[in-house]
């Protein structure tokens, strides 16, 4: 019975071997036919299943490091064959046929000259300039002008005027924005995004004029006549102490720091225009006929560049609300001092001011920005009255303070975290395709240079490179074609959805430019990832020093010296 067994052990061994040979990896058989004829010294017939199976332990390795091998050969090449043995001693060459190579650069081609890609390029070259804030982004801006100017397109002319960022440029800025004010008054508002908040150029009485007579109900235009009046008293402030820094704050009597422009706050001109803008029945910092203009005149004209649209929605300069800040002081200062002479009525009223001009911020804002700006009036307002209300005896209005104060701080310090996380510590959502773009973008420009490096250099002075060199060449020569298109495809794949924003953008009369807003993301991911603008040129210059001697010098160990009486 013993012996039956056994016999029938080294039956079911042999069957196992002669399996495992049969499809052992040629280039290394010779190891499973040892162990095949190993098998019959075994002393039993468990040994000899023990035996077969370390032998399918072994077969499974010399599997595994044949499938590895097999990637460095070319297709159909058998192992340890007599062409096998050509190729190695034969010099290193691409492996894919001309044809196949001029159609993957041609694919890749044709999809960079796509409109969204073309688009898109557009985009990422942009964001790598210095400063795209202060530059004239529109090549033919001047052209478009002057073609408006003819043509009495006063929304044209307006366009133009806040394209036209170059300081340089800032005579003919002002030029055609007074040109398309006069052409229609109701553009008066572009005077806001001129104004720029310089103290060094007030802003000039006739602007200010114009615009309070076209909207004397709005508190944005009253705030730019406060902006004119700080800007004066600022400039004869220092024209009469000169080498003096003007006193923005001092230290009070009990050493504590008194933020309060105390020059201001005794100049009758700029307080009575600023109790104008706070008192002011509604709030229109123009931002959304900012966008509406940029829309209608970059669809009229043609202009194919989000980070124009972009840049003009993100850039919209609010109204002098450093202003707003300096009065709304004064404000809370004089509810201070009536509530510590003990007239708790006239300290309600004035916080009460302050927070009325907060709230109506807030239901009539048109931006993150004056949502909070609007929750950090409110709340200096509310921590001021909810305690001279309880003081009053008035305390379900003071409950009621207390209640918007906390969603008031809530608001806040949602938006603030939001704002302020950091790029590593978890992006939102829309900034990961951004990257996304950035990186098809890069890899498309190094795969390119190399490829086309690698193609020139092979059909040049191919016969005269390194052996370990041309081998790196023909790899990428072959290898390269086939990612730039890859990369190519994942570019125009990433950028799709917002170039989609922007037709959207362009194509919605209703539209106010919130549908592109994230992608201002593409042109602020290389701030993101270098930390200051100014950066990326320091890099990319690195790059070109460093890199022009290395590629000389490998240009030098590449071209070797020929033997005498040889020719190419």
């Amino acid at each position: 019975m013993r012996a039956s067994i056994d016999s029938k052990t080294r039956t079911l061994a042999r069957w196992v071997l002669r399996i495992v040979v049969h499809a052992w990896p040629a280039e290394s058989r010779e190891w499973g036919r040892a162990l095949e004829g190993e098998l019959e010294l075994a002393e039993s017939g468990t040994g000899a299943l023990l035996w077969a199976l370390g032998g399918a332990m072994v077969f499974t390795k010399a599997m595994w490091k044949s499938f590895w091998s097999s990637w460095k050969r070319p297709v159909g090449i058998v192992p340890g064959s007599a062409t096998e043995a050509l190729l190695k001693r034969a010099s290193p060459a691409p492996r894919t046929p001309r044809w196949a190579t001029a159609a993957l650069l041609a694919a890749s081609l044709g999809i960079l000259l796509l409109p969204e890609a073309r688009q898109g390029i557009g985009e990422v070259c942009s964001s790598w300039r210095s400063n795209p804030w202060d530059r004239v982004l529109i090549s033919d801006l001047r052209k478009i002008a002057g073609r408006a100017e003819k043509d009495g397109d006063a929304r044209t002319l307006a366009f133009a005027a806040l394209e036209l960022r170059d300081p340089a440029e800032r005579k003919e800025r002002l030029r055609l924005a007074d040109e398309a004010v006069a052409l229609d008054p109701g553009l008066a508002w572009i005077y806001v995004n001129l104004s720029e908040g310089r103290v060094d150029a007030p802003i000039p009485e006739e602007w200010v004029q114009r615009l309070v007579r076209w909207d004397a109900d709005n508190g944005a235009p009253h705030l730019l006549e406060a902006q004119r009046a700080a800007a004066e008293l600022r400039n004869k402030w220092r024209e009469a102490h000169p080498g003096e820094i003007y006193p923005q704050g001092q230290m009070d009597r009990k050493g504590h720091w008194d933020k309060i422009d105390r020059e201001l706050a005794k100049d009758p001109q700029w307080l009575a225009a600023m109790d104008r803008a706070i008192a002011a029945p509604r709030f229109d910092s123009y931002v959304i006929r900012h966008s509406e203009l940029y829309r209608d005149v970059m669809s009229r004209q043609k202009i194919d560049q989000p980070t124009v649209a972009m840049l003009g929605r993100a850039g919209t300069w609010f109204p002098s609300f450093g202003n707003a800040i300096a009065y709304i002081d004064v404000l809370i200062e004089r509810g201070e001092q009536a509530e510590d002479a003990g007239n708790l009525d006239a300290a309600a009223k004035w916080y009460l001011r302050v927070a009325h001009f907060g709230e109506r911020l807030h239901i009539q804002n048109q931006s993150e920005f004056e949502t909070r700006f609007a929750s950090h009036i409110q709340e200096k307002a509310y921590r001021k009255l909810q305690p001279v209300l309880e003081k009053m005896g008035r305390s379900s209005e003071a409950a009621m303070v207390a209640y918007n104060l906390a969603e008031t701080q809530q608001l806040r310090l949602a938006t603030t975290t939001k704002r302020n996380r950091a790029i590593w510590d978890g992006l939102p959502a829309t900034a990961w395709p951004a990257v996304l773009v950035q990186l098809a973008a890069m890899s498309m420009v190094l795969l390119g240079s190399a490829t086309i490096l690698a193609v020139l250099l092979l059909f040049a002075i191919g016969g005269r490179i390194h052996a370990a060199l041309r081998k790196l060449l023909c790899v990428t020569a072959d290898l390269g074609p086939v990612l730039l298109f890859l990369s190519c495809g994942a570019f125009l794949l990433t950028y799709h959805p917002f170039a989609k924003a922007f037709e959207a953008y362009l194509g919605s009369a209703a539209s106010h430019g919130t549908e592109i807003q994230e992608s201002l993301l593409i042109i602020s991911i290389p701030g993101m990832l270098f930390g200051r603008l100014f950066l990326q040129n320091i890099l990319w210059w690195g790059v070109i020093f460093a890199g022009v001697p290395v590629i000389a010098w490998l240009l030098t160990r590449m071209v070797r010296p020929q033997p005498a009486g040889t020719s190419t």
